[in-house]
């Protein structure tokens, strides 16, 4: 077998292979080797400084994140070990830095690093959020009346990414029925949005807008909880009676999108995410215009991108060639470990190794956010541009030179979307 030229560069790389049937690793290697990138599959039972040395990795750790986080010993040795050996080599980059896959894994601290850099920016936001133990009424219920939190409210687990569990949520319609959701989770507040969801896929300096069904307009009443699982209400296609509108909501329009604002909520999310893998879930309220950004995902599935491989091909090549510029997205300062969301282990009276919550207040999360380099100590949001230069987040700025590839036909085709919307067909089409 020919060797590979001597000028390759070398991207160290790990997904789960069985988790992530739809990445076709074949061609990825394939679709690397064409710009001179060699990929090697990352063996995590050994040093990855071993196994070196690299000058790029891409990983897809959520997997193996969301077993540790249901309590698998094993997939937590895993996770540890994996960062272990990102930290010996802290000068090679990693897409993406893992602060901001931790902070994307753990609900409460997503939603409060979106409230606090969308806080200054007119028409987005971050519906309200509080998290909820499994606890009485009367508890669940003042601490939704304290965080602004009101019926209908959407309850999520806590961790998100990864496993099915993640995806199961519920839409609880009156506090009396606040009981039919078991265990912790995040209660958000609904906000009603016309059954369309728009879904930003990021991939580095580009993003591509997929328009997806969603729920249809709850509201509050003493009908019973609705449970659904999210990726299957959403998946493109979907006919599930769940984002049927009511005959009431026919004729309530649903606003089109605005290109420069899904560009400035790509752009503040990225930069202070440090990521360039993202999935970003954006519905406008349907009442007041309102753009809310209700989730955000590490290393999404980019189900609508044709030319998924070539495009992260070059993102790659480029973040190699701007080593030496000292890229913006390159090793961040914060410290982070999946042990930020798993406290010690514990053993029990017949020897099993478990875990219990460590997060116990709004203060843990900040805190993590704080150590993270997330976001600032003072007073105000950092924000940071494309030239890596820091700013303080306002209307004006925050901006960075992402693009939205496929902004005319994207829109286009939101807009027939919409129409269709408007005269009562909910048969939502799947953007290319």
């Amino acid at each position: 077998m020919d060797k590979e030229p001597s000028n390759m560069k070398k991207i160290g790389f790990w997904l789960h292979e069985k988790k992530c049937k739809k990445f076709d690793v074949a061609e990825f290697i394939e679709e690397c080797r064409k710009l001179k990138l060699e990929v090697v599959k990352l063996d995590l039972e050994t040093s990855i400084e071993e196994q070196g040395p690299f000058d790029i990795i891409l990983h897809k750790m959520t997997a193996i994140y969301a077993q540790a986080l249901e309590g698998n010993m094993e997939a937590r040795l895993q996770a540890e070990r994996f960062e272990n050996g990102v930290e010996e080599v802290w000068n090679v980059p990693v897409v993406d830095p893992l602060p901001g896959v931790h902070t994307l894994l753990h609900r409460p601290a997503t939603y409060a690093l979106l409230q606090a850099i969308t806080q200054h920016i007119d028409g987005v936001l971050t519906p309200p959020y509080v998290e909820l133990s499994d606890t009485d009424i009367v508890t669940k219920r003042n601490l939704l009346v304290k965080a602004g939190v009101t019926f209908p409210i959407v309850c999520k687990p806590v961790f998100g990414c990864g496993g099915t569990a993640a995806h199961e949520l519920a839409v609880v319609l009156s506090e009396r029925r606040l009981q039919e959701w078991h265990g912790p989770c995040v209660a958000q507040s609904f906000v009603p949005h016309g059954a369309v969801l728009y879904k930003l896929y990021v991939l580095g300096s580009d993003w591509y807008l997929d328009v997806r069904p969603s729920l249809k307009n709850f509201k509050a009443t003493d009908a019973p909880t609705v449970h659904f699982n999210s990726a299957k209400v959403s998946k493109a296609g979907s006919c599930s009676t769940l984002t049927q509108l009511d005959q009431s909501d026919l004729h309530t329009a649903v606003h089109e999108p605005k290109s420069a604002v899904l560009q400035q909520i790509v752009d503040v999310v990225r930069n202070n995410l440090k990521m360039d893998l993202l999935g970003i879930d954006v519905v406008i309220d349907s009442n007041t215009g309102h753009y809310a950004i209700i989730d955000v995902n590490p290393f999404p599935s980019y189900d609508s991108i044709a030319d998924l491989m070539p495009c992260l091909a070059r993102l790659l090549r480029q973040k190699v060639d701007d080593v030496s510029t000292s890229s913006l997205f390159s090793a961040p300062k914060g410290r982070s470990s999946i042990g930020d969301l798993l406290p010690p282990l514990e053993r029990t009276a017949t020897g099993e190794l478990v875990t219990r919550r460590v997060l116990e207040s709004t203060g843990d999360v900040m805190e993590l956010l704080y150590n993270r380099r997330l976001l600032a100590r003072e007073n105000g949001t950092r924000c940071v541009n494309d030239k890596g230069e820091e700013s303080r987040l306002s209307q004006q700025n925050g901006i960075c030179n992402s693009k939205c590839v496929t902004s005319s036909a994207t829109m286009e085709a939101t807009s027939d979307m919409i129409a269709q919307t408007n005269k009562g067909d909910t048969g939502l089409k799947q953007l290319r």
